[in-house]
């Protein structure tokens, strides 16, 4: 039997059954999950189909932060920097990257791709958790969507993988485990608002370069699957 062959199995028939009872842990609280998995290509569906929403939330705040700025000049070049400045703390899209260049994706590959998105979806989670902690008046309407889209990427995104990886017997990385963007230290140059708004865009423009590749996997796989 071809690996793909295999996977098909695996994914439309050993998944479409698979029960699963995962609770908070004592030093993770992102996920409880009791019931049973439908099927794993269902919740894909639903994690690509989330995969886009967040990336049109992440364009609608970058829109309203920018909109207002008068300083846009500077604001793009603070932007520009950090996004230079933090480009070797995102998480590298391995597998994602290779994805494309497999004609037949086995369980292991799979696995890693899971393992893959599920802890870049933490990584962000946490960034956007860390820049929800920024104090600054006149941010709660942006605030308000940012705090949308880390219950999407806990809820509708995170638990799917954490379910996927726990029919694979496969265990994953805690939030406490995995890192955040790590900023420069320019708050004694910059006024507040100003850093919430770089941050803020340097998130949600890398978080949709991610959520734009786990879109394109789980179509094409999807294709490959049918």
């Amino acid at each position: 039997m071809s690996p793909l062959a295999s996977l098909i199995l695996v994914l439309l028939s050993i998944n479409c059954v698979a029960s699963y009872n995962l609770r908070r842990s004592q030093n993770d609280h992102m996920c409880t999950m009791m019931g049973s998995i439908l099927c794993m290509k269902e919740e894909l569906t639903i994690i690509e189909t989330v995969s886009q929403a967040i990336s049109r939330q992440a364009s609608e705040i970058i829109k309203i932060i920018e909109e207002p700025i008068t300083a846009i000049g500077t604001l793009h070049d603070n932007v520009e920097r950090e996004l230079n400045n933090t480009q070797m703390n995102v998480p590298k899209a391995e597998y994602h990257m290779k994805f494309s260049q497999h004609s037949n994706i086995d369980k292991e590959f799979l696995t890693n791709l899971f393992l893959e998105a599920h802890n870049a979806m933490i990584f962000f989670y946490n960034s956007i958790e860390d820049l929800l902690r920024i104090d600054v008046p006149y941010t709660a309407a942006v605030d308000k969507l940012f705090k949308r889209i880390n219950y999407d990427l806990r809820e509708e995104m995170i638990c799917r993988y954490r379910r996927a990886l726990y029919v694979f017997s496969q265990k994953w990385k805690s939030a406490n485990e995995i890192e955040r963007m790590n900023f420069t230290k320019h708050e004694h140059e910059r006024a507040k608002s100003m850093t919430h708004h770089v941050h803020s865009i340097v998130i949600l423009r890398r978080l949709k370069e991610w959520v734009a590749l786990i879109s394109y996997v789980i179509v094409n796989l999807s294709n490959k699957i049918n």
